[in-house]
């Protein structure tokens, strides 16, 4: 089923790549800072901060707290992290969104995301994206989001703890592109039946960090409906459809 969204809009956007030599939590968290600044949004109205990432700083405590703790964001902001690769972005929208919607004053919130290339296995260098998420009238802002996942085929792509390298099995591969055809395929005829018609369709690199997606949206300056996917490990497939504005891209 499609979930519908009203009275959320992204209202900032900024990514960066940065050397290996910096974390990539302190590269996310100097983003915020500039897309808060820039935004003239203060901190003490961010109640909601996501952080996601496969490459933590730590295993306890979240990086999330450190994230916070570097804003110096309030007490009262709800925080945590979320393991995800390619659907990362929208998976994190999505939460952030039912976040914002289902806490009382929960006006604006912060969706981070970033990845170490060298603890993640790729050897590139870090990248991270911010989003900034805000409340507005139902209006204005309208976002459609389905999800879906084949949990039988949880071995095609994991990484043990301690492991250099990510183990793949490519039996499974198939199985995932089909189902990522079939749900962008569902998503744009129940788009189109309500009147939608997505001017956009990208599709997030499967197996790739969920910041590339924010990344090259930004890149591209990609505006108006869009129909965004994401294929995590092969066996989750998360369909989001929002209207990208060119003004949050800073």
């Amino acid at each position: 089923m499609i979930k519908e969204y009203s009275g959320i809009r992204i209202a900032g956007l900024r990514s960066r790549r940065a050397a290996c030599e910096k974390q990539a939590a302190d590269v996310a968290a100097r983003l915020a800072e500039e897309l808060l600044l820039s935004r003239h949004a203060a901190k003490e109205d961010i109640k909601i901060l996501i952080y996601v990432t496969q490459s933590p700083l730590f295993m306890t405590p979240s990086t999330s707290f450190y994230i916070a703790k570097k804003l110096q964001i309030g007490q009262d902001c709800f925080q945590y992290d979320i393991n995800q690769g390619a659907g990362g972005m929208l998976i994190g929208i999505q939460l952030a969104a039912s976040l914002m919607l289902s806490l009382d004053g929960a006006e604006k919130g912060l969706l981070l995301m970033a990845d170490d290339g060298l603890k993640s296995g790729t050897g590139e260098q870090a990248a991270a994206s911010v989003i900034l998420l805000e409340r507005c009238t139902e209006k204005e802002s309208k976002m459609y989001v389905k999800n879906a996942s084949l949990g039988n085929s949880f071995a095609c792509c994991y990484q043990g703890y301690g492991d250099k390298s990510v183990h793949l099995d490519e039996r499974f591969f198939s199985t995932g592109e089909k189902l990522l055809e079939k749900e962008i395929e569902e998503m744009s005829a129940q788009c189109l039946d309500r009147g939608i018609t997505p001017e956009h369709k990208i599709c997030s690199p499967q197996f790739d960090s969920g910041v590339r997606l924010p990344i090259y949206l930004e890149e591209k300056q990609i505006t108006g409906c869009s129909l965004l996917a994401g294929l995590g490990a092969g066996i989750s497939v998360t369909t989001l459809v929002c209207d990208l504005k060119k003004d949050i891209y800073i």
